[in-house]
């Protein structure tokens, strides 16, 4: 698989977040699992991904089985990386309880694609003790391959494919969307919004009128990059523009 580096791995596995628990958000596909098992040797880490029904049961019923595991592993595996930590945010206290018995034992590093869960949840997102860290879609610098900052001629084999400017407004900069063809990718983003309507919206009721939502979500999509008009768009799709705002 082709890796393309990232504007936040250096500092990510540095020395500036060492001995700190390490929490990245982003959206979904915005490549925060990826990233992580680029820049962390396999060797001496274990993941916990809360993906997995099994597991994350497992962890829901008793999140103190965390430091049960981690207490047992031989060698030197001592980074821990757990994918999606809002699914069990329970597990956050435990983490606390580990890094604070022995804040040199364990490396964390925590991936999470909702930060308002964690909010809504009142989660302990570790003050004090945790850098964090936000990976957003792919930027320019990071389709030009950054080793310093690139002319326009240059190419650089750690870059993401190069595409014009219709398509960066048309397909956005998620990186798995990058490489796709245009009929791919739009089917991608479609399965991708259909997954964030239900997962994100319906089921944290974070909106009453599902209907009116999606009304906006298609009309928001044309004014990327412009400054938007509320009461035009609630002209446009009917729905109240108090309605829009909230």
């Amino acid at each position: 698989m082709i890796y393309y580096k990232r504007t936040i791995e250096n500092t990510l596995a540095g020395e500036r977040s060492e001995n700190k628990v390490r929490l990245i958000f982003g959206a979904r596909q915005t490549g925060k699992s990826t990233l992580l098992l680029h820049v962390l040797p396999g060797e001496k880490s274990v993941l916990y991904n809360l993906q997995d029904s099994k597991l994350r049961r497992q962890f829901e019923m008793d999140p103190a089985s965390l430091g049960k595991e981690l207490r047992a592993l031989e060698g030197d595996k001592t980074r821990v990386v757990i994918d999606e930590i809002q699914k069990v945010p329970a597990l956050l206290d435990e983490i606390q309880f580990l890094y604070d018995t022995d804040p040199n034992r364990w490396q964390f590093f925590l991936t999470g694609s909702s930060a308002r869960r964690l909010r809504t949840h009142s989660a302990n997102l570790l003050p004090g003790r945790c850098h964090v860290y936000h990976l957003y879609p792919v930027t320019r610098l990071e389709e030009a391959g950054f080793d310093g900052l690139l002319e326009k001629s240059e190419v650089s084999p750690d870059g993401f494919p190069d595409r014009n400017l219709e398509n960066r407004l048309t397909f956005g900069n998620l990186p798995g969307v990058l490489g796709e063809s245009p009929e791919r990718a739009a089917a991608t983003l479609e399965a991708y919004v259909e997954n964030y309507l239900e997962e994100e919206i319906r089921r944290e009721a974070q909106v009453r009128d599902m209907g009116a939502f999606g009304i906006f979500l298609r009309l928001a999509a044309g004014e990327s990059g412009k400054q938007t008009n509320l009461v035009r768009l609630s002209q446009e799709s009917g729905v109240p523009a108090a309605t829009l705002r909230n």
